[in-house]
């Protein structure tokens, strides 16, 4: 048995001769990795060059700004002896020089005091070339006359208004909006020596930390992305058959076992879905009922093949006819909707609204009473007018007579159910292939089910023929929407009917729910 190490080596160094021996290798590295470098495509050196542009360019700027004031504008600032410490036009621009270098000198040495963070580099070229920006503004106006001269040489105040003016056109395209906002002139040499000073401080900066961070980032990235070969195994261990093993492994010397911590008990087990008790072999076609239709009630009287009236029957017309209203009750209906708006004793953490048109929108969590909350307490306070107006009015004779049954018998005063779960199941055995030998399963879980000893009468008279009024009406086409789209598929269901006191024999007669809707985008769920 064979056991290789996979650490790196690492060379030690315990003399100078060692000391000596590892420079030399490190030399001769780097001289393969220069001699390597000089076979790289074009398109090679652009994809190394590519992550060093966001130092390049800056740096380029400010050597492009650097000539541009040393050799261009500087040589033509020439002051008058009053103006000018007495020197003379060359005097003027030697010290120009020197005081530049020792900017330079001065920033380039600052490195071990302080460092320009990598964010801050582009600062410094918008700097220098504001520096060429007010030189240029410097040349381009004097403030005494154009026609008074600075300089106690040879050049004329003509002329360097001339020069000047040739100045201001070269830069006329760049800083004609920087000019226009300048209204203060130099009128001393001292101060464009500080300007020059300044430019040094500048200049250095921005080439000592450029490099610096180079080192810093790039270099030191590339090298530690570099990838030390995988230790081989020779080919002679192979041909002997020599099992090979990783020290650093957890199943070294020998796998490990550990003991399994699920405990064998059914309470413990994860529960499948064979094991519900609802569990049927045969799957339904499933309408869970928390979303509602894509399409509404068109798409349900598609399903169906029934009909829809927009319109109630004149039977029930008449019928409306003859209810008796309270006087107040506009200001009644305003107050019931107004008790859900303005209750708000909860508090609730209420979901964070998200836009899908003004997406990038980020709305505040806000905390209220939720929008089913409020709908349903309107939806009690209608119910409860309801049944206190059909008492007082002598309406609604099979209500009062549940509640009167209720009170004696149930020890229920309450003639309507709250959030109880419904459910039904029909089984369809021709028409739609889909539903073939498959029940179709409806559920829903409403606020208020109103149920009555009688069941519902049909609207339409006896008199009245149904394959007449068939004839005249047509099925609703909701295309080109699929009108099971929202139908699915379970094998977990109840094929007995679920209703609220199924013990009793009671008729569904009113069923009243609420679902939010959006207030910003109607039409959507």
């Amino acid at each position: 048995m064979t056991i290789l190490d996979r650490t790196r080596i690492r060379v030690r160094r315990e003399s100078s001769s060692s000391e000596e021996e590892a420079d030399d290798t490190a030399q001769l590295i780097d001289e393969r990795c220069e001699d390597e470098s000089h076979n790289f495509t074009f398109r090679q050196k652009l994809m190394i060059a590519k992550p060093l542009l966001k130092f390049m360019v800056p740096l380029s700027v400010v050597y492009f700004a650097e000539y541009f004031i040393n050799q261009g504008l500087v040589e033509l600032l020439v002051f008058d002896c009053d103006h000018g410490f007495a020197l003379s036009k060359s005097s003027q621009y030697r010290w120009y020089q020197v005081l530049y270098q020792i900017g330079v000198f001065i920033s380039r040495s600052s490195i071990d005091c302080f460092v320009v963070p990598i964010g801050l580099l582009p600062v410094l070229p918008l700097l220098q070339v504001w520096h060429r920006f007010l030189c240029a503004s410097v040349l381009a106006y004097d403030p005494q006359s154009e026609k008074v001269p600075r300089n106690d040489g040879d050049i004329g105040g003509e002329d360097l208004v001339e020069n000047a003016n040739d100045m201001k056109l070269q830069l006329m395209n760049a800083t004609f909006f920087f000019m226009e906002t300048i209204h203060n002139y130099i009128s001393h040499i001292w101060l464009v020596f500080v300007l020059v000073f300044y430019e040094g401080l500048l200049g250095g900066c921005a080439y000592v930390n450029t490099f610096s961070a180079i080192h810093r980032t790039a270099i030191l990235e590339a090298r530690n992305k570099r990838k030390m070969p995988s230790a081989q195994i020779p080919e002679a261990v192979k041909a002997l058959g020599v099992d090979v093993y990783d020290p650093r492994s957890a199943d070294f010397p020998s796998a490990i076992h550990k003991p399994t911590t699920i405990l064998d008990h059914p309470a413990f087990k994860p529960k499948t879905t064979e094991e519900h008790p609802l569990y049927n072999q045969i799957k339904c076609i499933l309408f869970d009922g928390s979303e509602p239709f894509t399409d509404g009630i068109d798409q349900a009287c598609a399903i169906a093949n029934a009909l829809k009236f927009t319109n109630f029957p004149a039977t029930v017309m008449e019928k409306c006819s003859t209810v008796e209203l309270p006087k107040n009750f506009e200001e009644q209906l305003s107050d019931m909707i107004m008790h859900g708006e303005r209750y708000d004793p909860s508090l609730e953490k209420l979901p964070k609204r998200h836009d899908p048109v003004l997406f990038w929108i980020k709305h505040p969590r806000v905390y209220g009473t939720p929008v089913l909350k409020r709908n349903h307490i309107i939806l009690d306070n209608l119910y409860r007018s309801v049944v206190l107006n059909a008492i007082r009015f002598n309406q609604l004779d099979f209500l009062r007579c549940i509640l009167l049954r209720d009170l004696f018998t149930l020890g229920d005063p309450h003639a309507c159910d709250r959030d109880e779960p419904m459910s039904g199941a029909v089984q369809l055995e021709e028409g739609e292939e889909r539903f073939a030998n498959r029940p179709l399963v409806l559920r829903a879980q409403p606020h208020l089910t109103v149920q009555s000893p009688e069941a519902i009468r049909p609207w339409i008279r006896e008199s009245e023929d149904i394959s007449e009024i068939s004839k005249r009406e047509k099925v609703p086409n909701v295309w080109p929407i699929e009108p099971y789209i929202d139908l699915t598929e379970d094998n977990v269901y109840n094929k007995r009917a679920v209703v609220p006191r199924n013990r009793f024999k009671l008729h569904l007669d009113t069923i009243l729910w609420a679902r939010e809707q959006h207030q910003k985008y109607p039409w959507t769920r």
